[in-house]
């Protein structure tokens, strides 16, 4: 999609301009930290769903 717009004709581009800025680049920049930060996000969702977790009687 990022290559349409900055490949394609300018009356498509400037239809698609709204929706890459209100969508497609958050969801990069947010997947792009979440493979920067993933050892920590990992550890914290560990985290979460241990205390969630019932302990389990011998």
């Amino acid at each position: 999609m990022l290559l349409v717009y900055v490949y394609g004709p300018d009356g498509l581009t400037e239809a698609m301009r709204p929706w890459l800025r209100l969508l497609l680049f958050p969801v990069l920049s947010l997947s792009g930290l979440a493979l920067w930060k993933q050892a920590q996000l990992r550890r914290f969702l560990a985290g979460v769903r241990g205390k969630d977790r019932a302990p389990l009687s011998s």
